[in-house]
Order: C-alpha cells, then structure tokens, then sequence
C-alpha cells in the first residue's frame, strides 16, 4: 500500500514515482521522473526492505481520450525469494548482473513503467544483516531481495558468513526468465554449503 498527501490541491493529469522526497521530483527533459533501486537492502523478516520495490504511474485516460483523474500505480521491480536452511550465520548476501545495472539511479518513463539506468548505477546489491541471520539445519528462513523488472543476464547470488572460506554461491540465468515487475520469483529451497 501507498499513501499519497498533498499540500494544496492537484491539477491532472500527473505523473507519480514511489518513493519520493516530501518536495516532490521534476521531470528531465525527455519527460522521465527519477527513481532509485537501493544498493544496499537491509534484512526484514518476512518481506523486502522499505523503499527497495519503487512504483510508478499516471493519470488514465478513458475511451474517449479524456482524463479521468485516476492514477493507475504499476510496479518497476520483481521479488527473488529464497529460502536458506544451514548450520551457520548469515553476515551479508551480495547479489551481481552479468549484463545490467541493477541498484542507483534510474529514470522511469510514467507512462508505461520503462527505466533507463544512470550511468552511476550499478551491477550489485548488497543485503546487510545488522546482527546476522542464524540460518536453522530444520526450518528455511526467507530471504527478499528486490530487483529492477527485466533480463540482467546471469545473476549470481553470494551468501557470505563471518569466514569468508564458508561462502556460497547460487546463480540463475535471467535472460531465459526474467524479471518479472510485481511478482515474487520463488527458488526451491536449499541448504547452505561451503564453495568449493
């Protein structure tokens, strides 16, 4: 859910991006809005991180081309759920693109949910566990991660625990199945083990 206020009253139509600054945003030139996919993602059960999945969106317009005044709000990431079993503590789980940009600065085009990455942006993002995640040998613990909706080629996922010799890396090749915006991608249960 998102709850919108304002100072003073509107005028459609409008273009809207989530989360914003209480100042509001302007659009660039070519009419885009800007947006931000957090490099760093911190831990909450349950769910992703506050702020992590933008959204976006504009006014409808109806059959016959008018303004209704109704904004339509759209999502610009997709949700990587994994569910860890393991005999050790989680410090951190940074998670790379081969071929994308996937945290900083965005542009977003309102009207239909395009991006266009700032040429500041990045390939990685990092999830933090402020005093580690104590993974169980018997019950998985699920871990959200947000991405930008899209094919970022193959991305691979490094669990990473206070030894940097008990790190585990997973991977999955986006471009046979991308990103989807809105939708949480669930992977199949595992068991942390060390790489070897």
């Amino acid at each position: 859910a998102a709850t919108f206020t304002f100072d003073g009253d509107l005028t459609s139509s409008y273009n809207v991006v989530y989360p914003a600054p209480a100042e509001g945003v302007t659009a660039s030139a070519e009419g885009l809005y800007p947006v931000t996919f957090p490099a760093v993602q911190e831990y909450v059960e349950g769910t992703f991180a506050d702020g992590a999945a933008p959204l976006y969106g504009c006014t409808e317009e109806s059959a016959d081309g008018s303004d209704t005044g109704a904004v339509q709000i759209g999502h610009l990431s997709g949700v990587l759920r994994l569910a860890v079993k393991g005999n050790t503590t989680l410090r951190s789980i940074s998670v790379e693109a081969e071929n994308s940009k996937i945290a900083g600065n965005f542009d977003v085009d309102c009207s239909n949910g395009a991006l266009i990455a700032h040429e500041d942006a990045t390939n990685s993002i990092m999830m933090s566990f402020e005093d580690g995640l104590k993974l169980s040998a018997d019950k998985a613990s699920n871990i959200y991660i947000t991405l930008p909706a899209g094919d970022h080629g193959v991305v691979s996922i490094t669990l990473n625990t206070s030894n940097p010799k008990e790190k585990m890396t997973v991977m999955f090749d986006s471009s046979a199945k991308p990103v989807k915006a809105g939708i949480v991608r669930e992977f199949k249960e595992f068991t942390h083990t060390i790489d070897t």
